[in-house]
């Protein structure tokens, strides 16, 4: 069994210069799994953020809000509040009930077909200094 391994906060910010202006960043996380799933110690994606992420089928760069889907989003919204309504509680005795939120995601969505489709959308987002898309 290979160990999954994320990085839980932003790793690179990508600051977009004009005329000696900031124009714009773009804050990237990096994250490699060595097997069909990693996790998400961050707990979700951030849909901002472009991600940088080395998988057994292909690497996958886009943004967060690309990758998850909305029932997926659904489920880990009511984890949140699960944990949170645990740590509302405080202590109980000796006992100090927590969740550590840290999502499996199982990478089997990441086809070549998946990561080529979100990487043309980010070169689309992303715009050159006279405002035509990098593509």
């Amino acid at each position: 069994m290979t160990k999954d391994t994320s990085c839980p906060s932003i790793h690179v910010t990508l600051v977009e210069m004009v005329n000696g202006t900031i124009a714009g960043n773009y804050k990237m996380t990096l994250m490699v799994a060595n097997d069909w799933k990693f996790m998400l110690a961050d707990t979700w994606f951030l849909d901002d953020v472009i991600y940088v992420m080395g998988l057994p089928s292909c690497v996958f760069i886009g943004f967060g809000a690309q990758i998850y889907t909305e029932e997926e989003a659904t489920m880990n919204r009511e984890l949140l509040a699960l944990a949170s309504y645990l740590r509302s509680h405080g202590r109980v005795g000796c006992l100090m009930p927590s969740i550590v939120p840290a999502q499996e995601f199982a990478a089997d969505r990441f086809t070549m077909t998946f990561c080529e489709s979100a990487f043309r959308h980010l070169q689309e987002t992303l715009l050159l200094p006279d405002g035509t898309p990098w593509a």
